[in-house]
């Protein structure tokens, strides 16, 4: 398993990666996400890939799984 630090830096990377795609792909991107959980990302709020920093915290969520 990578340090810790590593980890945060490939999250920093997919936050700014993801954010930077168009809306409807980041919308793909989300669905993609929530189907590959299980579904358990959807708990949070529709559109909850529009929040700051969203994608810096669903890889936190993931990494600390």
């Amino acid at each position: 398993m990578a340090d810790q630090a590593t980890a945060d830096r490939v999250g920093q990377k997919f936050q700014e990666w993801a954010q930077s795609l168009p809306s409807d792909e980041q919308g793909a991107l989300a669905e993609w996400i929530e189907k590959s959980s299980g579904g358990e990302v959807k708990g949070y709020q529709a559109n909850w890939w529009q929040e700051d920093n969203a994608w810096w915290n669903q890889w936190q969520a993931w990494w600390t799984e």
